[in-house]
C-alpha cells in the first residue's frame, strides 16, 4: 500500500490458511482447519515511531466432529456436531503485547433433529467461551434451541431461534 513510498509506513498482510475434512461413512466426519493472518508495518518516507507500529500474527485452529444418523424406517434425521476452535493473538511490538494478546477457546455442542416428510428442524445447543488478555479472564456459557420449516414447494423457509449467554 506504499508503491510510491510517500506514506509514513508500508503495511504487509500474510495470509494462509489449511483445511481437511474426512468422512469415514455416511454416519461419522470431521474437519479440522487452520488460519493464519499476519498483519506488520515497515518505515516508508519516515521512520516509524515504535509504540505506533504493526505487527500482530493470529493462528486459529478450528475442529468438527459430527455424526449423523438417518432412520430410514420413520425418515427421521439426528445429527451430533461439536465446534471446538482456539484462537491466539500474538503482538510482536514488545510496547504494546501486554495490552493486545489474546487467547480464546470456543466451544459449542448442538444437537439437530429432522422429520424429513413434514420438513421441519429443530436444534438445541450447549457453548462456552474462555479468552484471556492481560487485563482479564472471561468465561461465558450458554444454549440455543431453534425451529425450522421449509414450506410452497422448498422455495421459502420459516425459523425462529432463541439464544442465552452468561459471562
Amino acid at each position: 500500500d506504499n508503491l510510491f513510498k510517500q506514506k509514513l509506513a508500508t503495511t504487509k498482510r500474510i495470509i494462509g490458511s489449511a483445511n481437511i475434512d474426512y468422512q469415514a461413512n455416511q454416519k461419522f466426519g470431521a474437519s479440522l482447519q487452520y488460519s493464519n493472518f499476519g498483519t506488520s508495518q515497515s518505515p516508508g518516507s519516515k521512520s516509524l515511531n515504535d509504540t505506533n507500529k504493526i505487527d500482530q500474527i493470529s493462528h486459529s485452529v478450528v475442529f468438527v466432529p459430527r455424526l449423523m444418523l438417518l432412520k430410514k424406517e420413520n425418515k427421521l434425521m439426528h445429527n451430533i456436531m461439536l465446534t471446538s476452535s482456539f484462537q491466539i493473538l500474538n503482538d510482536k511490538n514488545k510496547l504494546n503485547s501486554t495490552n493486545y494478546e489474546m487467547k480464546t477457546l470456543n466451544n459449542n455442542l448442538i444437537y439437530m433433529f429432522g422429520h424429513l416428510p413434514k420438513k421441519i428442524n429443530t436444534h438445541v445447543g450447549l457453548n462456552t467461551n474462555y479468552t484471556i488478555t492481560a487485563p482479564a479472564k472471561m468465561l461465558s456459557f450458554g444454549f440455543t434451541t431453534g425451529l425450522a420449516n421449509t414450506f410452497a414447494k422448498d422455495k421459502m423457509n420459516s425459523s425462529v431461534q432463541y439464544s442465552w449467554s452468561k459471562n
